[in-house]
């Protein structure tokens, strides 16, 4: 069995992510010790406040969080163009813009498809193993066909 080394069981590695000001070089994870975590919910919810309190996280109702555990529509806000907003070096979220376009089966089918497309052009090949995917209601006709077929 796998035991965490001591360094991983006190500190929390926390990527820079992809939101990085355009200046700054992309760093790869910061760490800050464990204990000095401190983390912001938008709306209580049991299982996550008692797993970072179990952590001995610290709750904060300030902009100095470490973690963020927001809705899908707060994230769009902050993360609007007309905004600006990023985050720093020691910040993450539990969902990311335009998550949607991984997270439902058919847009992230549609994603895989036009990447496909552009290695194809640049001569290269990927593997496609994609399912095949039905938006419903609008696909039902086909949904239907393929499943009536032997």
């Amino acid at each position: 069995m796998h035991k965490p080394s001591s360094f991983t069981k006190h500190f929390l590695p926390l990527p820079s992510l992809f939101l990085n000001p355009p200046h700054s070089p992309t760093t790869f994870p910061t760490t800050i010790p464990m204990s000095k975590i401190k983390w912001k919910i938008e709306y209580d919810k049991n299982v996550i406040c008692q797993s970072f309190d179990r952590k001995g996280w610290q709750r904060t109702e300030e902009n100095d969080w470490n973690i963020f555990w927001a809705s899908v529509v707060t994230v769009k806000q902050i993360f609007n163009p007309d905004f600006g907003y990023r985050l720093g070096d020691n910040q993450v979220i539990c969902h990311f813009p335009n998550h949607h376009e991984l997270t439902r089966k058919d847009l992230m089918v549609k994603n895989i498809k036009r990447y496909s497309k552009e290695m194809q052009k640049e001569g290269k090949q990927i593997q496609e193993t994609l399912p095949v995917t039905y938006l419903l209601p609008a696909d039902y006709s086909l949904f239907v066909e393929e499943v009536s077929e032997p």
